[in-house]
Order: C-alpha cells, then structure tokens, then sequence
C-alpha cells in the first residue's frame, strides 16, 4: 500500500509542476513580418528666398489597428534649397514598420520665430516660419512584408508660401508625397 501511495502522491507532483510553468518560448512568439520605409524631402525654388530652414521634430502615423507609430528625428535641421529637382534630403532611412496601412502620416516641426525653429532667409533678413498645422504631411501607405518603400514629400514653395500680415507661412496645398 506505501508503494501505491508513494506512486501516486509522485505522480501528482509531476503532473502539478508540469502544469505550474508559464513561460512562453520565443520561437513559437508570433513576430509581425516587416517592411522598411524611407522618407526624403525635396522642393521648387522659389525667387527672392536664399534660405528655408527646416527644423522637424518626430514622424507620427497611425497603422491599421489605431496604434499610433512614433519615430524621433531629433530636431533634424536643413536648408530646403538644397535639395531640389531629383535632390532630396534623406529624413529616415530603412526604419523597419510591421507590414500594414499606415493613415494619418505626418512629420511635426518646430515652429519658427526668427531665430528658433523654422526660418526663411530672403533680402530683408531672417523671419520666422510657421508651418500649417505644425506639420508636414504624407499621404496614406501600405507596407508589404519584405518591400522597401521609399517616399519624397515635395514641396512647392510657389503654392505653399505665403505672407500675411508680417508672418511667413508654408501651406499644406503645396505639398505632396511621391512614391519614387
């Protein structure tokens, strides 16, 4: 009768430590596929503005699932004007995403006030730029499992400038994202 005890009081503590473990193993851990994602940024001259200083902050998009996808660009700061035509100015390069939509894309800027953030540089001095919204738009993206892809963000100083009442002003209507 003890042999039969001990079996079953071993087998019972078998059975409850094979139970207890709840470690997940890491190769059975489901992992997103993902895709790279590139982004430049080029623009149209325009007369009488020797200087467009730009000063971005973060890139912020939305995937497919409402979650909002954060990257740093640590206060990236350049001069537009030199990078036009087929020129861009490479802003993130070959950051992995998980596949998916991605809507709701922008880049957020530092507003400008003349000697901080964004500027413009013409005959009569240094001015602040602000910049619609505080941010630069890019256009709705799918991201494949495996792909590259890789965006410009035009801007077209001609349709995006403006002046009004002492304040310089970059508009979204002069904006784009291009797919190269």
């Amino acid at each position: 009768m003890k042999t039969n005890t001990a079996l079953l009081l071993l087998s019972s503590l078998l059975l409850v430590s094979a139970c207890g473990s709840d470690k997940s193993d890491p190769e059975k851990e489901t992992v997103l596929p993902t895709g790279k994602l590139s982004l430049g940024i080029s623009d149209s001259p325009m007369s009488g503005v020797s200087h467009l200083g730009l000063v971005l902050d973060e890139l912020i998009m939305t995937d497919a699932a409402g979650v909002i996808v954060r990257h740093d660009l640590q206060d990236m700061s350049f001069n537009l004007l030199n990078y036009q035509g087929i020129d861009s100015h490479m802003v993130i390069s070959g950051i992995d995403l998980p596949q998916g939509r991605y809507h709701d894309a922008y880049i957020t800027v530092h507003q400008g006030d003349g000697s901080q953030g964004c500027y413009l540089e013409n005959g009569q001095g240094r001015h602040g730029l602000h910049v619609t919204d505080g941010q630069l738009p890019i256009h709705d993206f799918e991201l494949t499992a495996g792909q590259h892809l890789s965006l410009t963000m035009e801007i077209d100083l001609y349709r995006g400038l403006s002046y009004h009442q002492g304040q310089y002003k970059l508009n979204h209507d002069g904006m784009w994202s291009v797919d190269n």
